[in-house]
């Protein structure tokens, strides 16, 4: 039954989205579950740690003088695209750390797979059920993904410096009395 607010009532039972929610209900449930998006997270152990995974932040200042020398930013702006660009390369090589991570748990599901009997090459048996269904690891895909969009942000930022800098040229040149 709905109720004079539109509420469905209890007697009818239907219950609400939101008075039942999922996760744990018990306290040593709740204890076991509470740290697994900082065990199971691609960058948990980035985010937990002051460095990011094998580099010391002078390693990351030691990429931004490389790729200041590099790409010889011309003021503050460009000097905060080479610092952004410089954190997508951190996240890259993240996610090349945890596909490092990934590979051999996969090759060897493969080749257990292929070694079994009861394996069938057909498009609906897939990998993602094993070992990467548990939580530990993030799927192959997955990582893919996240290395395609820091590509295509990699991508934007190189793009942005140039459509700045041929700004920056346009306006120079019309300070200085060229036509063009």
């Amino acid at each position: 039954m709905i109720d004079k607010s539109g509420q469905a009532s209890k007697e009818s039972g239907i219950q609400d989205k939101g008075s039942r929610r999922g996760g744990p209900r018990t306290a040593q449930g709740k204890a076991r579950t509470k740290f697994n998006a900082v065990q199971t997270g691609i960058f948990a152990k980035v985010l937990l740690t002051a460095d990011p995974p094998g580099k010391s932040h002078g390693d990351y200042r030691d990429l931004i003088a490389e790729l200041q020398e590099s790409i010889r930013p011309r003021d503050r702006f460009e000097e905060m695209l080479v610092e952004t660009l410089a954190l997508q390369f951190l996240r890259l090589t993240r996610v090349y750390e945890a596909d490092a991570a990934v590979a051999p748990v996969l090759f060897r599901s493969v080749r257990e797979k292929l070694d079994s009997d009861g394996f069938e090459a057909r498009t609906g048996d897939t990998l993602r059920e094993e070992p990467f269904g548990v939580g530990k690891l993030p799927a192959a895909d997955l990582l893919m993904r996240y290395e395609a969009g820091i590509w295509r942000q990699i991508d934007r930022i190189m793009e942005r410096l140039d459509r700045w800098r041929r700004a920056q040229d346009n306006c120079a040149g019309r300070q200085s009395g060229d036509p063009g």
